[in-house]
């Protein structure tokens, strides 16, 4: 390294000379490490933001379509509602509503990649379904329980409810009188409501919110149960 100290007098022209050269290679080291860092930098973000745009589109991708849902008149024919039931399609693919007879859609409210469909029956039906028509969950619960909406049964009942991923809605065991609240069901529940949410694909298990007994909704509504 003694090209590089600064000897007494002047240096010979050998020692200019590769002086010279070594600051040039320093200033050519320099910039390309400029330019591999500025290059490495771009890159990077350029790399982030084609994330961030594929990140967009897959939540475009699974977000449902309402008017993918169609329906088709069947052959099938309700005396009492003396109409004709539908069959219902999402993305093309046939819901299986062979235990329900149906001849209206209600209504649709998508939820990420899945769809509420209320549908119109002498008791209403509320079904979850993904693209492929397959029914998520059904609102109803076992053991005589339906899914109630717009005073159905009661004054209590209520169309469902949707806050972001959240449902809310009620189901009723009253029966056709005042005989299921009255003697049936008048220490068990005759309403209850309940939360459910979706949210990355997964359905959470229902959770009950509130509830009446039928001995509370005959007080309620002034039943008399003699009669």
């Amino acid at each position: 390294m003694g090209v590089l100290k600064n000897d007494v007098g002047r240096p010979s022209n050998k020692t200019i000379m590769i002086r010279r050269i070594l600051k040039m290679l320093l200033l050519v080291l320099f910039m390309v490490v400029c330019y591999f860092g500025g290059y490495m930098l771009g890159k990077n973000l350029f790399h982030e933001k084609d994330n961030n745009k594929d990140s967009k589109k897959v939540v475009e991708k699974e977000k449902f379509d309402i008017n993918k849902v169609t329906s088709k008149t069947t052959e099938n024919y309700d005396e009492y509602y003396n109409t004709n039931a539908i069959d219902v399609y999402v993305y093309g693919n046939k819901i299986d509503l062979s235990n329900y007879f149906t001849d209206k859609i209600d209504s649709i409210t998508p939820i990420d990649d899945v769809a509420l469909l209320e549908l119109h029956n002498e008791f209403n039906i509320l079904l979850l379904v993904n693209k492929k028509g397959e029914i998520l969950y059904d609102f109803e619960l076992d053991n005589g329980y339906f899914y109630c909406s717009d005073n159905l049964y009661s004054n209590e009942c209520y169309s469902y409810k949707v806050d972001n991923n959240t449902i809310r809605y009620m189901v009723a065991n009253l029966g056709q009188d005042n005989y299921t609240a009255c003697v049936t069901n008048n220490d068990k529940k005759v309403l209850i409501e309940y939360e459910i949410t979706y949210k990355d694909g997964k359905l959470s298990q229902p959770k009950e919110i509130s509830s009446m007994i039928g001995k509370e909704y005959v007080q309620k509504h002034n039943i008399n149960c003699s009669e």
